[in-house]
Parts: C-alpha cells; sequence; structure tokens
C-alpha cells in the first residue's frame, strides 16, 4: 500500500503539473484513507454493542445520536465526554446510558447511520441494472453526494484519520466502514469476471481512486473558485461525472 501511495505521489506531481505542495497534499491524504480502508481485512461491528448494531427507534436515542455526531464530528471522538453529549442533547447522562452501553457503542451507532445509508447505495451498484460503466458512473456521483449529504460525518472519519493517537477510534470506523469498502471491490470484480473491466488492474485500486478523489474534492470544494483552472469542478456532479468517464477511459487519445 505504500509503494501504491508513493507512486500516486509521483503521478500526481508529473501529471498535473501541480506545484510539490499540493502532490503532497494528495500524497498525504492518500495514506490517511488508506488506515480505514486497507489496513486489515474488514470486519462486522463486535456483538458485544447489540444496541449499536441497528437504528434506534425512539426519539430520544435520536436526539442524543445527533448531539453526539455533532460533538464528534466538531472535537474528535477522544476529546468528547458523555457529559459533553449529554448537556448537548439537554439530557442527563443517565438517559444516555439507557440507549448505549458507553461511548464506544454511541460512536458505533453514529457511524453505522451513515453506513447504512451507503450500503443503499452499493446495493443499487449490485442491482445489475445497467452496464459497468453506467453503473460505476452512477454509484460516484452518489457516492460524492453522500460525502455533502452527511458532512458532519465525512468531517468526523477525516479528523479521526488524521488524529495519530486516536487508534479505538479508527479501529471501530474501520469495522464500521470497511465492509462497505469491500462489497464494493466484490462488484468490481465482477465486473472483471464478465469483460466489463481490465484484468490487469485491482479492483481495490479503482476504488481507492474513485472513492479517494471524491474525498479530496470534499475537502476542496470550499476554495475551488480560487482556481481558474477548475471551472469544471464548480459543481459536484460535474466532477464525478468526469472522474468515472477518466477512471473508464484513461487520459491517452484514441488513435
Amino acid at each position: 500500500m505504500l509503494d501504491f501511495c508513493k507512486h500516486f505521489f509521483y503521478d500526481a506531481l508529473l501529471l498535473t503539473d501541480q506545484p510539490v505542495s499540493t502532490a503532497l497534499i494528495l500524497y498525504s491524504d492518500q495514506l490517511k484513507w488508506s488506515k480505514i480502508y486497507m489496513a486489515t481485512p474488514p470486519q462486522r461491528p463486535k456483538a458485544r454493542h447489540p444496541e449499536a448494531q441497528t437504528q434506534p427507534a425512539s426519539e430520544g436515542a435520536q436526539n442524543i445520536l445527533l448531539a453526539a455526531e455533532e460533538l464528534f464530528a466538531e472535537q474528535g471522538f477522544s476529546a468528547v465526554s458523555i457529559n459533553a453529549i449529554a448537556q448537548r442533547a439537554g439530557i442527563s447522562k443517565a438517559n444516555i446510558f439507557h440507549h448505549f452501553e458507553n461511548k464506544d457503542a454511541l460512536y458505533l451507532a453514529v457511524l453505522s447511520n451513515a453506513s447504512q445509508q451507503m450500503s443503499v447505495l452499493i446495493a443499487e451498484l449490485d442491482s445489475g441494472e445497467g452496464n459497468a460503466s453506467e453503473q460505476i458512473g452512477r454509484y460516484t456521483q452518489q457516492h460524492l453526494k453522500n460525502l455533502f449529504a452527511q458532512s458532519r460525518i465525512t468531517q468526523l472519519i477525516l479528523r479521526q484519520v488524521q488524529n495519530e493517537s486516536s487508534q479505538d477510534s479508527l479501529k471501530i470506523a474501520h469495522d464500521v466502514l470497511g465492509e462497505n469498502f469491500s462489497r464494493f471491490v466484490s462488484i468490481l470484480k465482477k465486473f472483471q469476471h464478465h469483460g466489463e473491466l481490465r484484468k490487469d488492474i485491482d479492483p481495490a485500486m479503482i476504488a481507492t481512486l474513485l472513492i479517494g478523489s471524491n474525498v479530496f474534492y470534499f475537502q476542496i470544494q470550499s476554495v475551488i473558485d480560487r482556481f481558474p483552472e477548475m471551472q469544471f469542478a464548480e459543481k459536484p456532479e460535474n466532477f464525478s461525472s468526469l472522474l468515472s468517464d477518466i477512471v473508464l477511459n484513461g487520459i491517452l487519445a484514441k488513435l
């Protein structure tokens, strides 16, 4: 994985003709996201937090989840206390423990809500409606929409992967989100098996390029207007459409 990230850095520097600082940013982001998606084989969340496996139905639990999501995104997993979550939700600490065993269980529930929405998107990709090009294009566009629709969750994950000391929260994030990545890779393998994608390219590389590029766009979208050369990316749907086209069809002119 490290070798891949090094090659990514050189490609960003040479192919985009950007300064070294820009290429380093791209290289750093790929390394950080690889911690969650590539570090170890994904596992399902452990059953020791059964109440976090499904979305709690009560209004009180939903208020707790909303408050926790806001605080985790603002401050990170390690910096947030149960007392702070209770204060933000306007309830007692005991009320939180009525719904969630501990802070890990609450964090898992927050991530699981986001994961469920992504699972629906992947299920649609696996439905077999349309060819590989059409389905991957739709997935790339909807994935980027989801990043913005769940901006607090996206910011939360970005915060956690940048915090080297928070290994516990990284593991929870990996356990929840890693499964969706593996499912996406499996679908790409099916396209390869059917002859719709090249078989000599690692499907995990394809998934990393699509997901990583969308994440990078999420991070820089607010400053895109400062780069006249990036007018093509003013709208997220334009960016995702061009992204899937380049990944699927390449950048070399067809002679």
